[in-house]
């Protein structure tokens, strides 16, 4: 839930120094094949600094199913007169996955639909929009908008449905509570028009600048605690976030586990507009 780039490519830059992240994801604990998630990210502003380029290298795994895949982000800046940003974003790149059908156990030996593993190579493409100044930032995307079709012999196809594309859309602010605790209310909307929405709410409250506590509410799902702490004057972040399933889900799904680093190079850049997002 940190990785900024990940869903919203228009994010890339948006520090305005050379920054490197990394994400893992393990959930639904203690449940055989769960999702498990890596993410590695770099991004930073060019000299010309309407331009910001990055890159994603992350892995995927469920049950036989395991991906690998590299993206390059690219995005315009436009600074407005009272200094705040609105980025347009394009991601692409390519997915090379590997599903492993013998792992799986049926109940007629040699079954030849699970004997062979398959490999895929796939595109995909990622768009959004972002304005943000000090204390705000409004964000629009579609990730990972091209969806893939399997046929029964295992052949994939690549369409184009826009009731089944996810869209999201983002927002915060932050507010100084006192000299010493911020306060930062969020949102993130998952859409996808053929299926059911999903909401998180989150609030965050940080102290002296180094470290921070909160939660989130993702509806009809999970509720959500997390912690961070700022180190070397806010050029490394460390987070942990941990997931409970709510609901129908809480009897069989447990609990998820986040892992989140980010250092920040920021004698790169002059920080004219340091953000607290």
């Amino acid at each position: 839930m940190f990785n900024g780039m990940y869903i919203n490519p228009a994010y890339t830059g948006s520090l305005d120094a050379f920054a490197t992240d990394l994400t893992y994801r393990n959930q639904w604990g203690g449940v055989e094949g769960a999702p498990e998630s890596t993410i590695f990210s770099a991004h930073m502003p060019l000299k010309k600094e309407q331009i910001s380029v990055g890159a994603l290298l992350f892995n995927n795994s469920i049950g036989v199913k395991n991906s690998t895949s590299i993206y390059f982000n690219g995005a315009y800046r436009i600074k407005s007169p009272s200094k705040n940003t609105l980025a347009l974003g394009l991601s692409g790149g390519l997915d090379f996955i590997n599903e492993n059908w013998s792992n799986v156990v049926t109940t007629e030996a040699n079954d030849g639909q699970f004997s062979t593993p398959q490999q895929h190579v796939l595109p995909n493409f990622s768009f959004g929009a972002y304005w943000y100044g000090k204390r705000f930032f409004i964000g629009a995307s579609a990730p990972f908008f091209l969806q893939r079709r399997y046929s029964d012999l295992g052949a994939v196809s690549i369409s184009q449905d826009f009731s089944n594309s996810t869209y999201m859309f983002e927002g915060g602010y932050n507010f100084d509570l006192n000299s010493n605790v911020k306060l930062k209310p969020s949102f993130l909307l998952k859409m996808i028009p053929a299926q059911q929405q999903q909401l998180d709410l989150n609030l965050l409250a940080e102290f002296n600048k180094t470290f921070g506590i909160g939660g989130s509410y993702r509806t009809n799902a999970a509720v959500v605690g997390l912690f961070y702490i700022n180190l070397f004057e806010k050029n490394l972040t460390i987070s942990y976030a941990y997931d409970h399933a709510i609901g129908t889900n809480v009897n069989y799904l447990g609990s998820s586990h986040e892992i989140y680093l980010r250092y920040v190079f920021k004698k790169v850049v002059n920080l004219e507009n340091p953000r607290y997002f």
